[in-house]
């Protein structure tokens, strides 16, 4: 071996590290560290977080505007207006002009969002008159900053007649917030400010403002909160919730790929990064380069996705058959782009994707419960024979009203009982801890697949990286005697292999509680290993186990002649076994692309086959059909430990000559365990 090959070795994990890995200590001193980290983590951030949150709920204007304040003249002005107006009569930002502040249409009107969809490409104006009393009570609280939010066009404002700035929606990040010189509250004229917007970004709400909080004063520090407030909303929560879908999108994927028939997780994995590219669509910084027109598009695209994913999420989570998913699927990947090319204009995306929103996504996400909670009533019925159906309802049901709770949200919108920005929270919230909710589900599936594969006959040397080249121990091969019968009294009970698999189970935990791993089991044959890593006496170990198997075929034998299964007295429980010391090395065959662990023997001489040849030989020892006999090579079973008194007195017969195969003499000697009662070690060992 090279000295790389040593190094390797001297560094690798042993099978006792193996076994030590999950056990309580470890796992626990596992959780301590994570708690140690997360805990102060969370004691400094969740504080913090609060208190900032809180002060976003100061940042709306001290003194508000009321919507009617603003007045609005639908048209262009008649003269251009310059950096100074007050010379230039037919300006609207002329605080002398009286068109504007005297306008009889106010942006409050129920025609005027109409009416400003019909200036594509066109200019408007919006003007306000803040009276004497108003700036007062700004002066009064100190708050000379005018909040006045969001324009989505190319805008231009001016102050009492002077040119204050303009601007464009592409360029403009942050919320317009206009500083008014405490000088000028101070002044009991009215303060006039006149807002020139030109058309030409697309957008159907173009004159957004302070949207839901409204305009009006505050102070420096509660216009800064605002400016946080709006930040985090548009740039940091998308940017979160973006990063958040992704990686979930991506976890999915990854448990898909690795078991292709969970269904359901590829379409989370769909449904979760619909979910990101709407919240990258929704980043201010990206909603701006991509421009109105072509996030319009894209989001009559994802929301009609969205729709369709969550329903196939709820379908493939009920198990539902594939021709929903055959024929479905193209048809809503297809169906949002002619639905592109049929609406032209911004203003009919809009009130598409507002259909689909408010309708046509609730009505899918109700499709997907409906599904789940039909599924589960269906199993319900069923539970009484079959009680491990009770964790899979329970999660059919959780899923089922998560996805109802996003179509009453969905409703709640539509029908007005809760407002935009509650809506937007909510919903991304309550989607989002649905995508968390069954990712607890992925981890408890997995964890139980673990479970599974853990008491599976797959060794843990088959578990290895690297697979061991040999392996000593002891081979004990076991035969159940006139199993014949029990094949038949199963058959009359409608199972033919149901009591001698109830046999074989009895045996496998014999295997199992004296160190050893069972090989192979074939009708009502059985194989075992008893490895010399788990014990230095691998076969103490092996007549152990067989003692135990014995004792708990006895048991079983009483249990059957209760119920009247075993009538005759001649009909008992019992088992022929062969046991030899050898190597084994376990291996990998690959049938049809599917990997089955296998083992085969090493050198010239398969202990298997010589376990189960001595085996054989055991028919003809003195009334081998009345007991248990265990057949062992004389040469093993003259060793000091099986000497002992524990194993000398269960040696029936010694150093018998019997015929093998071609005629070929062995000697070996006779093992017959003692009945459970006479044997404190099978006591303590079951």
């Amino acid at each position: 071996m090279s000295f790389l090959g040593e190094v390797a070795q001297a560094i690798s994990r042993t099978s006792e590290d193996t076994q030590l890995i999950g056990d309580s200590t470890s796992v626990r001193a596992k959780y301590l560290l994570v708690g140690a980290i997360l805990v102060p983590l969370l004691l400094l951030f969740v504080p913090l977080m609060v208190v900032e949150i809180n002060n976003w709920d100061t940042g709306k204007p001290a003194i508000s505007l009321s919507p009617q304040a603003w007045r609005a003249v639908y048209s262009a002005s008649p003269e251009s207006c310059d950096e100074v107006v007050l010379e230039t009569a037919g300006c609207l930002a002329n605080p002398g002009n009286p068109k504007l502040w005297t306008s009889v249409d106010s942006r409050a009107d129920r025609g005027h969002a109409a009416r400003v969809r019909a200036l594509q490409g066109k200019e408007f104006w919006l003007g306000t008159t803040i009276d004497s009393q108003l700036l007062y009570q700004a002066r009064k609280q100190e708050t000379n900053q005018f909040i006045l939010g969001y324009i989505s066009a190319s805008y231009r404002i001016w102050l009492d007649g002077a040119f204050l700035l303009e601007g464009n929606y592409a360029n403009s990040h942050l919320p317009t917030v206009l500083t008014i010189p405490m000088e000028r509250l101070q002044d009991s004229k009215p303060l006039k400010i006149a807002l020139q917007i030109i058309h030409d970004v697309g957008s159907p709400v173009p004159d957004l403002l302070g949207g839901p909080m409204g305009e009006g004063f505050s102070n420096v520090q509660q216009a800064r909160y605002y400016t946080y407030k709006v930040l985090f909303w548009n740039e940091t929560r998308p940017w979160f919730f973006f990063g958040a879908n992704l990686l979930i999108a991506i976890l999915f994927l990854f448990f898909w790929s690795a078991t292709r028939k969970k269904q359901e997780y590829f379409y989370m994995a769909l449904y979760a990064l619909v979910h990101a590219l709407i919240q990258i669509r929704s980043i201010d910084t990206v909603y701006r380069s991509l421009g109105y027109n072509m996030s319009a598009m894209l989001e009559v695209v994802l929301t009609t996705y969205e729709g369709a994913f969550g329903m196939f999420l709820g379908l493939s989570f009920a198990r539902s058959r594939r021709a929903f998913f055959q024929w479905g699927l193209p048809l809503c990947l297809v169906l949002p782009w002619p639905i592109l090319f049929l609406l032209h204009d911004p203003s009919s995306r809009l009130l598409f994707t507002q259909l689909m929103s408010r309708w046509v996504s609730p009505l899918m996400y109700a499709i997907g419960a409906g599904v789940c909670a039909i599924q589960a009533t269906f199993l319900f019925s069923f539970q009484r024979k079959a009680p491990y159906l009770g964790v899979r309802i329970r999660r059919l049901l959780a899923f089922g009203l998560g996805l109802a709770a996003l179509t009453l949200l969905y409703f709640a919108q539509a029908s007005g009982l809760a407002q935009v920005t509650q809506y937007a929270v909510l919903y991304r919230f309550l989607h989002f801890g649905l995508v968390l909710f069954l990712c607890a589900i992925v981890v408890r599936e997995y964890r139980e697949q673990e479970l599974l594969i853990e008491k599976t006959p797959v060794s843990e040397f088959h578990r290895r990286a690297v697979l061991p080249d040999k392996i000593s121990g002891a081979v004990l091969v076991v035969d159940l005697k006139r199993a014949a019968e029990l094949f038949r009294l199963g058959a009359r009970l409608g199972d033919s292999g149901k009591l001698v698999n109830m046999c074989l189970s009895h045996l496998w935990t014999a295997v199992s509680n004296h160190g050893g791993f069972v090989l192979q089991t074939e009708g009502d044959q059985m194989r075992a290993f008893f490895p010399r890593e788990h014990s230095p006496l691998p076969l103490a170990q092996a007549l152990r186990a067989a003692g135990e198997m014995h004792a708990k075929l006895a048991l079983v034998e009483q249990q059957f002649r209760e119920q009247n299964l075993l009538a005759s007295t001649e009909s008992r429980l019992i088992f022929r076994g062969g046991l030899v010391e050898g190597e084994l090395r376990p291996v990998w065959h690959n049938t049809g692309g599917v990997r089955h662990p296998a083992w085969a023997g090493v050198g010239d001489v398969c202990a298997m086959t010589e376990a189960t040849r001595l085996m054989n030989l055991e028919r003809q020892v003195p009334q081998a059909e009345r007991e248990t006999n265990v057949l062992v090579p004389e040469s093993l079973a003259e060793q000091a430990p099986l000497q002992t008194p524990e194993f000398k007195d269960n040696w029936s017969l010694r150093h018998q000559d019997l015929a093998g195969k071609h005629d070929k003499r062995l000697q070996v000697a006779v093992y017959r365990p003692r009945s459970w009662s006479s044997s404190p070690n099978l006591k303590n060992s079951a």
